[in-house]
């Protein structure tokens, strides 16, 4: 009875169209990828702003060279879905032109029907904006075209089920509450403030009039000009029908394309043109304040980021140290929203629209990014207040005095002005009395420091080290999530797991860590721990069948020849690039021991050279307090980091000569006081003789 219509038929054979474009496209491509990033974890590889890496960017290249090749791997990325966003947004239009619309008068369940919608769609925002484009075009109450929009990339369960197992549970709750508050709350909201019709241009009047199809069987010329919802119950063949619809649903697709596929080439060059410019790794370099944390939510608004990028590049970047309003703010505005829909909207709907939603992702995420610190911060407060009264019963035992604790913070202070005038003082403080703690285990230069803020971040820091030698003592490393900062945290897995594999534990310990750096830099430390503990020489079954295996027989094989520190030795090996391998190892150690960094010119590899320099120029830096050793080394990063150990050094020695001299002149004054009282007894013992001499 319901396909007696050719209307009817139309609707049936679009309908049958999406159901196996989306069946093909969740089957062969969505589900598959995102079940296997699920899998993976962060060990997922992540290249930028893609997952998939035709062109390497390699950082020696020219900026455009690598805006160029990132913006091919960001299209390879993302063509299956943009695919599948174009074919199904030129069915949905097709569709929804042909069913009456019958939407509710309530903005708000219009927008719960637009999230319920895309949900399941299981696209990236980047990819679900042709669809918009289709379902906007099409008629569709437009809360409901913006509300399915933001919600295909971040309420899909695949990445719901993600974002709950690798990301920490506040962070997870916070993204998945402030996603719900914007498309159900926000969306309509802006809708009802700046959508009217005058908002669009006439040529866009003109292009909307256009998506009609006069010489379809189910309009006539006249009702394609006036009304798109007419039903004409007219027999056409069924042969002729199909070829109508056919030939409807190919413009269609041809019409989103010529609209969507400019601006989705264009909105790859621009997101590649800002990671290559401002990396998210160098963020966490940023002051807490709030201008960052909006230039944060600025950027990650813009970038147009496959699905799922968000919560994998998060956890990494929270493994890394990323600070906790940073990574949330990121894990926010990345995927919610992006440069393409806010072109699209911006030239198709409405430019204040394009405005406001852009605005109020940087809003929500700069709010969370402030909430969930807050909430770690009060967190970690508690686990604080529990540990410090523990640590407070020892204060008779390592009680510094105020004078001392003073000493330090002004040599602190002092070297920090003179060896990094650029870094911020209190920093740099801070982290000389992270580096003492750490170093010593003694929580008492916390009782006498006069400044609340630096007294309570040594406490803290000292209850972080007894969690993780807690941890560690009990190869615990769930012990370490009382942590309440991430980086720290991460820090605690890392010792607890590098302990238990130096005390014999396997290799595959290792993959606890889950951060794929962290993973393979864990694996080859704990390969050379066994080979020099334990003599290990069957240490590489504990790595995958294939490459991996075969690359740590490889390297197995060169370090046998290397353990009399003989570069003659490697002559033996039968490869040349055997060869060089041995003496770069060879060279290494004896450099860590301190012989110089000639022995670096045996290294012929460039790379390998130059980590050879820096770590020699890194030793002579604190070696002879030189901060301008640093120089040589490689990476903003690892020279900052020599920086900060000259600075560690400079103080350290200098409270030590300090200690020296006061109990130098505590000894001088303890003989004074013994010479003076032998001196005044002396007396004494001769006026008590003199009457019997006489």
């Amino acid at each position: 009875m319901f396909l007696k219509t050719d209307n009817a038929k139309r609707i049936f054979l679009i309908a049958l169209l999406m159901t196996g474009i989306a069946l093909f496209f969740w089957d062969q491509s969505r589900i598959p990828a995102l079940t296997a990033k699920a899998q993976m974890g962060i060990r997922t590889q992540i290249d930028a702003i893609a997952f998939d890496v035709i062109f390497p960017a390699l950082d020696s290249y020219s900026l455009l060279k690598r805006i160029l090749f990132t913006s091919i791997n960001w299209a390879y990325t993302n063509w299956k879905g943009m695919t599948f966003g174009l074919l199904f947004g030129a069915a949905c239009l097709s569709l929804v032109r042909l069913i009456p619309q019958r939407s509710s008068g309530n903005i708000f369940l219009n927008s719960l029907k637009g999230t319920l919608i895309g949900a399941p769609l299981g696209v990236c925002v980047n990819c679900s904006t042709p669809i918009m484009q289709g379902m906007q075009r099409g008629g569709m109450r437009l809360e409901s075209v913006l509300s399915t929009l933001s919600s295909s990339p971040t309420l899909n369960i695949i990445v719901l089920t993600m974002s709950f197992s690798i990301l920490p549970l506040e962070f997870a709750v916070a993204k998945l509450l402030a996603v719900l508050f914007f498309v159900l709350l926000v969306v309509p909201l802006v809708v009802r403030a700046h959508y009217q019709q005058s908002d669009i241009s006439q040529q866009q009047e003109a292009s909307l009039s256009n998506t009609t199809h006069p010489g379809s069987s189910a309009f006539t010329s006249d009702e394609s000009a006036c009304d798109l919802n007419i039903v004409t119950p007219t027999q056409t063949p069924l042969v002729k029908l199909l070829f109508a619809t056919a030939i409807d649903y190919l413009k269609d697709i041809w019409f989103i394309a010529r609209i969507a596929v400019p601006f989705m080439l264009l909105a790859g060059v621009l997101g590649s043109a800002v990671i290559e410019t401002v990396p998210l790794e160098g963020l966490e370099k940023l002051p807490m304040a709030t201008w960052s944390l909006v230039l944060v939510a600025l950027i990650g608004t813009f970038l147009p980021v496959p699905i799922a990028l968000d919560v994998l590049l998060v956890s990494i970047l929270i493994s890394a140290g990323m600070p906790t309003a940073f990574a949330m703010v990121l894990l926010f505005t990345l995927g919610v929203f992006s440069v393409y829909p806010f072109m699209v909207i911006w030239r198709d709907i409405s430019r204040r629209i394009a405005l406001s939603l852009f605005t109020g992702v940087i809003f929500l995420g700069v709010t969370t990014g402030y909430a969930v610190d807050y909430y770690q911060t009060r967190q970690s407060a508690s686990i604080d207040e529990q540990y410090i009264s523990a640590l407070q019963h020892s204060r008779t035992t390592h009680q510094v005095e105020a004078e001392l604790a003073t000493f330090i913070l002004e040599q602190a202070e002092a070297q920090c002005h003179q060896l990094t005038p650029n870094k911020d003082r209190e920093i740099c403080t801070r982290d000389y009395i992270l580096h003492r703690v750490q170093a010593s285990g003694d929580n008492s230069l916390c009782f006498g420091l006069t400044s609340n803020r630096l007294r309570n971040f040594c406490f803290q820091q000292a209850s972080f080290l007894v969690i993780t030698q807690d941890a560690v003592s009990s190869d615990a490393p769930a012990l370490c999530e009382k942590i309440g900062v991430a980086s720290i945290a991460a820090f605690c897995k890392r010792k607890v797991v590098n302990e238990s594999i130096s005390g014999g534990s396997p290799l595959s310990r290792c993959d606890l860590l889950i951060a794929p750096e962290a993973v393979n830099h864990c694996k080859l430390e704990g390969f050379f721990t066994r080979l020099r503990k334990y003599n290990d020489t069957n240490v590489c079954e504990n790595f995958s069948p294939g490459r991996e295996r075969t690359a740590c027989l490889g390297t197995l094989k060169v370090f046998k020849h290397t353990s009399g520190n003989n570069y003659a030795d490697c002559k033996r090996l039968g490869t040349e690039r055997d060869q060089q391998l041995c003496k770069a190892m060879i060279a290494k150690r004896l450099v860590s021991a301190g012989e110089g960094e000639s022995h670096c010119d045996r290294i012929i590899d460039a790379k390998g050279y130059g980590q050879c320099i820096s770590l020699a120029s890194s030793i002579k830096a604190v070696d002879r307090l030189d901060p301008t050793a640093c120089n040589l080394v490689t990476g903003a990063k690892e020279e900052a980091q020599c920086r900060q150990e000259v600075i560690n050094a400079s103080v350290d020695r200098a409270i030590s000569d300090y200690l020296i001299d006061k109990a130098h002149y505590a000894t001088k004054a303890q003989h004074s006081v013994q010479r003076q009282t032998q001196h005044s007894l002396l007396p004494a013992k001769r006026s008590h003789q003199s009457p019997s001499t006489s």
